[in-house]
């Protein structure tokens, strides 16, 4: 899951290099031979949301991703999961 995990923060960079941060939150975490797909928060927007989902479409196992400006909201189901 470690290569994943950089093949997919190599490809959300490639996509955005002006990305803040990328943070890995939910089952792939907690319980990783379990999880179905990799959840990803990723920080600094400057492009619309679908530039960071098509850059990650053909990498792997699914990935949901979530966009947002730093110190925008994420709402707090996202954030305890986070």
């Amino acid at each position: 899951m470690k290569a994943c995990l950089h093949a997919l923060c190599r490809a959300l960079r490639e996509a955005a290099p002006n990305i803040q941060d990328i943070i890995q939150f939910g089952s792939a975490v907690y319980a990783g031979r379990l999880a179905r797909d990799v959840d990803l928060l990723v920080t600094r927007r400057k492009k619309p949301s679908h530039v960071y989902r098509n850059a990650l479409s053909e990498s792997g196992p699914p990935v949901d991703v979530v966009v947002r400006e730093p110190g925008e909201p994420i709402g707090d189901r996202i954030a305890w999961a986070v």
